[in-house]
Parts: structure tokens; sequence; C-alpha cells
């Protein structure tokens, strides 16, 4: 029987309610139409106790962040609060962000929430997402952190996304979604969020939405098709630039404004995803799946599972393992 990908919400005083819908509406819309387990979550505080948001109204949670009662499978840490860094400034905070981190999890900062994560020293010399009106202060006070303004920037090998608040987080829950799921439930998501095509980690933020992108939407999708259908072998960036009728300069620079992602990333990913699938959905070996993902060997195919997902497939498929151990 598969896991669901759990996450965690770690709310601090006026934090965005519009945010925190935006992604809880994701997770249910996956666990509704694309599988009924997708995504399991919960809402933290410092305290246990109820956190006033955006709104002006107290919202409950299910439990304090060091009480032991938070999930203990890597997932998704996502970090939401108001402005100001005193908002962040606490010991356990950071030490629990740092811990989880160190165990697998994929530490997100929505907006102001970026401070516990820069606080932290994770972002220390990463590239990260701010609404461009408060980067410049901002800046000063993390000098250690290059701060963009990007719609959101999002690290898979290190575990670490950041998005500049508001709309963007459609944005960025959508890429995570293509890289948990694949591009079907990304789609559910901005059908069900009424969104067009969602705009690129790159494209800058100047207070002008940007659009019009849906021809090379269409080339990613057609990536994508290519390498599910021949997921059984290997596929170069060389062959799938040629498959599309593209440079391999110009493919990488596509890719990379379109879904932040070199296209060697973006084989990868999809892999990936598609090999999950088969790991949380069947009984068949995993280094049969390895050998049929196009992967040369169940080592390496183990390595680059652990470096997305944070675990490895055995511990995916099992609930067993290192992972698994209260933190």
């Amino acid at each position: 029987m598969s896991r669901p990908i759990k996450a965690t919400f770690v709310l601090l005083p006026d934090f965005s309610n519009t945010s925190l819908a935006i992604v809880t509406s994701a997770m249910s819309t996956a666990n509704r139409e694309f599988r009924k387990d997708s995504y399991e979550y919960q809402y933290v505080s410092l305290d246990g106790r109820r956190v006033e948001g955006s709104n002006g109204r107290l919202f409950d949670v299910d439990c304090a962040l060091t009480s032991g009662g938070t999930f203990r499978s890597p997932g998704y840490v996502f970090v939401l609060g108001g402005v100001g860094k005193a908002i962040y400034d606490h010991r356990e905070l950071l030490s629990w962000l740092r811990n989880r981190h160190r165990h697998g999890a994929h530490i997100v900062g929505i907006s102001c929430g970026v401070h516990g994560l820069a606080l932290s020293g994770l972002l220390d010399n990463r590239d990260a997402s701010y609404y461009w009106q408060g980067i410049p202060e901002i800046q000063e006070q993390y000098p250690k952190v290059r701060f963009k303004r990007a719609v959101f920037v999002s690290d898979l090998s290190a575990r670490i996304s950041t998005c500049a608040g508001g709309t963007t987080t459609v944005d960025l829950i959508t890429h995570l979604a293509v890289i948990d799921y694949g591009l079907d439930l990304a789609n559910m998501i901005l059908i069900e969020l009424q969104q067009g095509v969602p705009r690129a980690g790159s494209d800058v933020l100047n207070g002008v939405v940007l659009g019009g992108r849906t021809s090379r939407k269409t080339v990613i999708s057609e990536a994508y098709r290519m390498i599910e259908e021949q997921s059984d072998r290997a596929i170069s960036t060389a062959e799938l630039a040629d498959e599309l009728g593209l440079s391999e300069r110009q493919m990488r620079r596509l890719f990379l404004r379109e879904i932040g992602l070199r296209p060697s990333q973006f084989i990868m990913a999809t892999k990936l995803s598609q090999a999950r699938k088969r790991i949380q959905f069947s009984t068949d070996p995993i280094s049969s799946i390895a050998y049929d993902s196009g992967f040369s060997s169940p080592s390496y195919f183990s390595q680059c599972y652990r470096r997305i997902y944070g675990t490895t497939p055995s511990s995916d498929r099992n609930g067993a393992g290192q992972r698994e151990r209260a933190l």
C-alpha cells in the first residue's frame, strides 16, 4: 500500500491565509481527483496554541513544534509567517528546521517565511525568492543569501524552495506537484484553482503578471510524453532536443525559463516520478524497476531517488528504515 507525501505547515503570527489556502487546496485536489492518499498534512505552531493569520482570525493547529507529534517522515515543511525577522528568531524553530532538513525534508519558505530559512542558515550561499518590494531590506539582513526577483526558486537536490507569496504560491506548488506525481496532477490543480499557464521560477517579478506561454508549455508536455513512452531506457538531452526539433542550447534555455529545471533534471524527475508509482503501487522488485526505468544500476537508482525524495525506494515502499526514526 502506498504512503502519502506528508507536509507540515509551520504557522507563525500573521501568516498568509491566502498562501496556506492555495497549498492545502492543491493537496486536497490531489487527494480527491488524483489519488486519495497523495498528501497528508498537519498544522503546527511554536507552542501548540492557535495562531492569528493575516485575516485577523485565530487558526487551530494540531500540535506544538517540539511536542513530538509532528510527522517523522521526510516530506515537506512549509514555513509561513508575517513580516519581520523577530517573528522567526526562535532557537527551537531554527534548530527544528535544520534537523528536519538534515533528515530529508524539503523545506519551503513562502513569502516572509523565507526569514525562517535564512535565520537557520539553510539559505547561505543560495538563491532565494522574495516579494520584490522587500528585497533591498531583506538583502541587508542576510548578506549570505542571494535574493532574486523571481516567481520562485526551487533547488531539488538541496531540498529547498522559496517563493514570493501571493499567486506565486500557485506556480511553486504546481512545480512541486510535477516532481511528486507528474503533469497530470499539475493540470488538475490548475483547473481546480482556475489558473492559466503557470509562470516559470525564473520569471521576473515587477508587479506585472507574465503570461502567453501556452506554445512553450506544449513543448514541455511533448517532452514529458516522449520520456514516458521511452521510460525503459536512458534518454540523453541531445536525443530529447533532436526529438523536439530544438538545439540543446534552445532547449536548456526554454526548460529553465518555463519550469526552472535543466533538461537533464526534468528527465531524471520524470523517470523517478514514474518509478515511484510502481514502487508504491506494485510488488515488483526494486532492482527491476530501476532497470526498467533506464538506470544503469539499482544503487544509482537508489542514490537519485534519495536525493529527490529524501528517502530510499525500499523505505518508501515499506515504511521502514532510518528515515522513520523519531526526530
